[in-house]
């Protein structure tokens, strides 16, 4: 999943565990602040149309919050202001998960 900052040229690349219509978790080592905007980038399987999604960073758990409580690192992402389209699309994917 690529990741774009709207404040930095810089481009992160890191996979989802947790993935809905409102938002996304990140599994990585790299945290961002609590409050961040981002504008994040992605394709779901089967579909190869990019979406993308505004979001803001809703909750970070750290490598050592992650090691103590047996979870993974990463950032709760929530989407804001997403166009119905990739609303819908979102579901869909979500919909035929097994």
């Amino acid at each position: 999943m690529l990741l774009d900052y709207p404040d930095s040229e810089a481009y992160l690349y890191d996979y989802s565990t947790n993935f809905s219509e409102g938002g996304i978790f990140l599994k990585t080592g790299k945290t961002l602040p609590v409050g961040k905007s981002l504008l994040i980038k992605f394709t779901i399987p089967n579909d190869i149309n990019l979406l993308e999604a505004r979001g803001v960073v809703k909750w970070v758990t750290t490598e050592s919050e992650a090691q103590k409580d047996g979870t993974d690192c990463g950032i709760g992402i929530e989407f804001v202001g997403m166009k119905e389209e990739t609303k819908q699309r979102i579901k869909g994917f979500i919909k035929d998960i097994p």
